[in-house]
């Protein structure tokens, strides 16, 4: 039997259902188990044996959170626990990997020493003999001959 293409898969409000099980259940970890069940439970479509997918139940309780719905996470993408009281402001953040990222940073060089060197010669072995400002002479090698 072919799969069903996804025009043909019954589309399923879930976020009803989810905001429901959750202030039913205030201090108390709900598993995405629960809200799959939940979803099912109150949706004539999902009985009828459509397929609730964990990354779509996960996006929306992530749209939920990112909203202000005030949820704490108790195991990344599996667990959470609603707080009707609130959530602490350092749990209340997306966890690094829920936030958008960041680019990184460019690394940047310490500054160069402000030394002004002289070239006086090339030395027999291919190396360059210089000369600092303070008189002090140096042998470079160039890294790419």
């Amino acid at each position: 039997m072919p799969a069903q293409s996804d025009k043909s898969r019954p589309i399923i409000y879930m976020r009803p259902h989810i905001r429901k099980e959750f202030t039913s259940n205030p201090n108390k970890t709900v598993w995405v188990t629960d809200l799959k069940r939940a979803i099912r439970e109150g949706n004539p479509k999902a009985r009828d044996g459509a397929d609730i997918r964990t990354t779509s139940i996960q996006n929306a309780v992530r749209q939920m959170r990112m909203e202000g719905f005030p949820l704490e996470i108790v195991e990344y993408g599996n667990a959470w626990k609603y707080m009707p009281n609130g959530v602490s402001p350092e749990v209340q953040k997306p966890a690094a990997s829920e936030a958008e990222p960041q680019p990184a940073k460019p690394v940047s060089a310490p500054p160069a020493p402000k030394t002004l060197f002289e070239y006086l010669a090339v030395r027999r072995d291919g190396s360059l003999l210089l000369e600092d400002e303070n008189g002090q002479l140096y042998s470079a090698t160039p890294l790419h001959p």
